[in-house]
């Protein structure tokens, strides 16, 4: 008897414990809030079920410096890419699978900086975490600012 109720205890146990891992919607949106309050522009679809129930558990704990911190290393462990502009903060999903060649990207980057007016800027003699900066805000078309964002980047 005893073997039978721990056998049923053990099997709720494992089956309540896969249940609880996957987040609901409520939690998603939670979450999506969460990122909102910090201007994370963060589409929470793109994170991973642990993921989003690692920053949903930061919310109970009340501590925004650390929830925070933590929030930006779980993003940046996703594939995530930030950058402080002032008070904003850029993030950008970084796909290498997606990503062209670096020549070729570099290239490309050349030609969408010509669009805000920087014709003379050689994408060769930029960093990679210049070049990917800037072809993050180059790619996204509703970037407010973009021209002062570029500029940043490249004093």
């Amino acid at each position: 008897m005893k073997t039978l109720l721990l056998s049923a205890a053990t099997a709720l146990a494992v089956a309540g414990g896969a249940f609880a891992m996957t987040p609901d919607e409520q939690t998603r949106e939670t979450v999506a809030g969460v990122l909102d309050s910090y201007n994370f522009n963060v589409d929470v679809s793109t994170l991973s079920d642990d993921q989003v129930n690692q920053i949903y558990s930061f919310t109970e704990l009340h501590d925004q410096k650390g929830e925070r911190a933590r929030i930006l290393k779980i993003l940046d462990d996703a594939g995530y890419q930030h950058m402080e502009l002032g008070e904003e903060i850029i993030f950008v999903k970084i796909d290498s699978n997606y990503l062209p060649p670096a020549n070729s990207l570099r290239d490309e980057l050349a030609l969408k900086l010509r669009d805000y007016g920087y014709d003379d800027v050689d994408t060769h003699k930029l960093s990679d975490d210049q070049v990917a900066k800037l072809y993050s805000i180059a790619q996204d078309s509703e970037t407010q600012g973009a021209r002062a964002k570029i500029e940043t980047i490249l004093e």
